[in-house]
C-alpha cells in the first residue's frame, strides 16, 4: 500500500519544501539559529535540511525502532509527544510534519500550546499537514490512513485552531496532490502571539 509519507520519492520532496521554508525565514549557513526540534520525527529523514540552517538538533519520536536509526551524534528524545517534558523558551524552530493529524481533541491544543510555550518569542513552529479541499463535504473525521488514525482536515479548521490558540499565521503554502502524495500538503509558519 502507498502510504502519505516514508518512501524516497516523498522523503525528497519534503527535504525541499522545508528547505525551501527556511530559506524564506532568511536561515542558511551563514544564518543559522540555535536549535530546532523535530516532533514525531521518524528516523530523522529531514535531518540534512537542518544541519545548515541550525546549529542544534534535537528530534522527537515514540518509536523504539526509529529511535534507534536517528543520528547518533543527535540530541534524541524516545517518548510520546504528549508525554513529552516540553522545556520553556528553548527553541528557535518547533518542526512536525504530520504531526498534528495524529492527534485529537484536547490532544491537539495541549501539544499546540505546550509548542507554542517552548519555542522561543523570536521563533516559530512549522507544521506540514494533510489537508482536505475546502470545497469537500468530508468532515474532520475523514481518516486519510485508516490503520494509523491519520485524520485529514480542512485548512480553515487548523486556521480557526491557530487563532484560537493564540498562534500567528506568518505564511502558508499549500502543495496540491503530488503524484506520490494521497492528498494535499499545506505548510503552515507559525509564531507564538503575546506571552503573559
Amino acid at each position: 500500500m502507498t502510504t502519505a509519507i516514508g518512501n524516497d520519492r516523498t522523503d525528497e520532496l519534503t527535504r525541499r519544501w522545508l528547505t525551501a521554508v527556511f530559506r524564506g525565514l532568511g536561515l542558511n549557513k551563514k544564518n543559522q539559529r540555535d536549535r530546532i526540534l523535530e516532533v514525531m520525527a521518524g528516523w530523522g529523514r529531514n535531518v540534512p535540511v537542518y544541519k545548515d540552517c541550525f546549529r542544534f538538533v534535537e528530534l522527537l519520536d515514540g518509536s523504539d525502532e526509529m529511535v534507534a536509526e536517528m543520528p547518533t551524534e543527535l540530541v534524541r528524545h524516545k517518548c510520546l509527544i504528549q508525554n513529552f517534558l516540553w522545556p520553556k523558551n528553548r527553541y528557535d524552530c518547533i518542526l512536525g510534519v504530520f504531526c498534528l493529524c495524529y492527534l485529537h481533541g484536547e490532544d491537539l491544543d495541549n501539544i499546540l500550546l505546550k509548542m507554542q510555550a517552548s519555542v522561543k518569542t523570536s521563533g516559530f513552529i512549522v507544521l506540514m499537514e494533510p489537508v482536505l479541499r475546502e470545497g469537500s463535504h468530508a468532515d474532520e473525521n475523514n481518516i486519510a490512513e485508516p490503520e494509523a488514525q491519520m485524520k485529514a482536515r480542512k485548512s480553515s479548521s487548523y486556521t480557526q485552531l491557530f487563532q484560537r490558540l493564540g498562534l500567528r499565521l506568518l505564511d502558508t503554502k499549500f502543495y496540491k496532490r503530488a503524484q506520490v502524495l494521497l492528498t494535499p500538503i499545506r505548510i503552515y509558519i507559525l509564531q507564538a502571539g503575546l506571552r503573559k
